[in-house]
This record gives structure tokens, sequence and C-alpha cells, in this order.
């Protein structure tokens, strides 16, 4: 990889922070991190500061992936509250992910803490599949454990990387990409997880847009028929060309998703 692509790998993680600051998917909370494009056994993760502040490579440490130890000795000590295991867990379970959102989206907390389906209801959203699995952290606890719904222990981050699969490929653990792009959280929000930083963006942003939608569609359906209203599915055939759309969704939404953050001012990027 040249210094052109190095330089280009980290312009593109700091206006990731950005993006996803602009959209809301991030506030002072929530964090994104990238594999590192030179070696597949760490990863670039800020445990420091938010994401709308972050300018440079400088923001980030570099972990291992393997045990999720600083590679670097003198690096900022872990905070006991960090969720950087939430990053460990997915790059270590999926080999070929290479960029992660954890989000508190306020949108797709209904829907966490529910038990209602979210199911995509615009044809770009079918980026996310038939199905949008929750992750209860209530059921991973072992004892004595504090319960604030932080994913801040390994084997807590485990057990949300398995969500990302179903049970048959969590059994032999081989495959290297999840079954499922995005999970909820219950009363905590999202993770998502894509082969590149701008899927993995583009993934949070659908999911929240998602939620977004699907809210105002149940609104509306219950004043129009009362408790039995439902979110309609797309059928197999509109999944599939939904799905094959949304794959590919985030080359033309990136560009803009950076536009817009320029146009706003309020970022600085030293890394473009």
């Amino acid at each position: 990889m040249s210094s052109t692509d190095i330089a280009q790998f980290w312009c593109s993680v700091v206006t990731a922070n950005h993006v996803l600051d602009y959209f809301s998917l991030v506030t002072g909370y929530g964090h994104f991190s990238a594999r590192n494009p030179l070696t597949n056994t760490t990863f670039f993760h800020n445990i420091v500061d938010t994401p709308g502040t972050i300018t440079s490579s400088s923001n980030f440490i570099e972990f291992n992936v393997y045990n999720g130890a600083p590679v670097a000795s003198n690096s900022t000590s872990i905070s006991p509250y960090s969720e950087m295991w939430i990053h460990q867990a997915i790059y270590k379970r999926y080999p070929s992910i290479n960029a992660v959102v954890h989000s508190h989206s306020r949108a797709v907390l209904p829907f966490a803490n529910t038990g209602v389906p979210l199911v995509p209801q615009l044809h770009l959203d079918g980026v996310l599949g038939d199905q949008v699995p929750v992750f209860d952290i209530a059921e991973y606890y072992r004892p004595n454990e504090t319960h604030d719904f932080l994913v801040n222990l390994p084997h807590l981050g485990a057990a949300l990387a398995d969500t990302f699969s179903t049970p048959e490929n969590n059994a032999t653990k081989k495959n290297s990409v999840p079954d499922y792009p995005v999970v909820l959280q219950r009363a905590h929000g999202l993770s998502a997880a894509a082969v590149s930083i701008e899927q993995a963006v583009f993934t949070a942003w659908s999911a929240q847009d998602a939620a977004n939608i699907a809210t105002e569609t149940l609104n509306v359906l219950s004043a129009y028929q009362g408790s039995a209203a439902r979110l309609a599915k797309f059928t197999e055939q509109e999944l599939e060309g939904s799905m094959a759309l949304g794959r590919i969704g985030y080359i033309k939404d990136w560009p803009w998703f950076v536009d817009q953050v320029r146009r706003r001012g309020n970022y600085r990027n030293d890394a473009c």
C-alpha cells in the first residue's frame, strides 16, 4: 500500500467520524474504528475524543485484534467504561470486516427495546436484509458484573459479535463476514460492521433511516388501523433486489455525506 493510499485511509477515517456526528449517529458518545490496512492483526479506535472533534490519526490508538491490548506500551490506559471490546470482538470474529460503527441512535431504540422488528421500508435500506437481530446484554452478564448495558468486557464483546451471525454459523465460526450487517442493542443503540469505511457509515445511516421511516409508518398505520398495525415486509424478490441496491448505495451517498460535512464547516480534518 502506497503512502497515498495510507493518506486516503486516514482522510476517510476522520471524515467517517464527522459524517456520523453530522447525522447524529454519534454525539459525545458512540464511536468508529477501522482495521489497519497494512495488517489484519490490528485496528485503530478512538477512546478519548468525541467523534465530531477528531482531526487526525493522532486521535486514535492502535489495538491488537487478538486480545485488545494497545500496540504501544505507552498508550492511554483503557477506561473501565470503554467499549473497545465491541470493535475487537467483531474484527476477531470476522476477518473480512474492516470498519465498525457503534451508535446510540435514538431512532432505533423503540425497535431495540420492544421486540417490534425493524424491517426496511425504503428500497435503499435493503442493505439491512430481512431481519435486524437484537442483542440483549442481560443474557450474558456474569455474577457480580455491573448491569450498565456497556459492552466493556471481552466476553460481552464476543457475545455481541456472535449476534451478527446465525446459530449455524456460530457453531463453526468459519464465516469471515457477518450474516447481518447491523445488530440493535437493547437500551443502548446499534452496531454496524462492513468491509469498508464507506459501507460501514452508510449501513449505520441506513439503519437509522429505516427506523425513522418505520416509526412514521407505524404512526400512520396506528391512526388508520388501530392496534392491528403491522409493518409490511418486502417480498423475497423485492428484498433480493433492494439488498443488491443497498450494497452499492454508499457509492453515491458517500460523496454526498462528505459534501454535507464540508458545507457545514464545523469540522476540522487535517488528514485530507
